[in-house]
């Protein structure tokens, strides 16, 4: 299922890519494709969650996964290779996790706060091009080069969690 909906984002993006023309129009399509690219992962995520709340554990660790915040991928994926092998990050480079950090912030930023920078967002995004009160833009590029790693993820996380006995 996520990815027929990865798809799905991928085609509206080579749609919006061809056909949209208004700057702003295509800033919004930019990020309404960056904000849902991580709705996708946060619902795999929780999903898979739940059933791993099944494993037998500790009730440090069954308190911790339940609080594992999945808009911080970098930690929440650590945890997971931590505890079960699941390792979200096989094949991504050091530079496209920061990559994702960098969309999910813009994401966060562009939903909770109208895509206006805040102190928050410099201190966790690693966006040293961004200034404070600054209103970001999320580019095509970005969104070009952010799916094929959200995908690489959560095959990453499917295939890992499947090997799982």
């Amino acid at each position: 299922m996520i990815d027929t909906k990865l798809k799905e984002l991928e085609n509206a993006f080579h749609t919006a890519d061809k056909t949209l023309t208004d700057r702003s129009a295509r800033a919004a399509e930019w990020e309404r494709i960056n904000t849902l690219c991580f709705t996708e992962v946060e619902t795999l995520a929780n999903h898979f969650r739940k059933l791993l709340l099944l494993i037998p554990s500790t009730p440090n660790r069954r308190n911790e996964l339940a609080n594992t915040s999945f808009q911080r991928l970098i930690d929440a994926s650590q945890k997971l290779l931590d505890w079960f092998g699941i390792d979200v990050f096989k094949g991504i480079t050091v530079d496209e996790q920061a990559f994702l950090t960098l969309t999910l912030q813009r994401r966060h930023i562009t939903v909770h706060n109208g895509g206006v920078v805040d102190e928050d967002y410099l201190r966790k995004s690693g966006d040293t091009s961004a200034r404070l009160h600054q209103k970001i833009q999320i580019r095509s590029r970005e969104i070009r080069r952010l799916i094929p790693i959200v995908r690489t993820a959560c095959t990453n996380f499917l295939s890992d969690f499947a090997s799982l006995s």
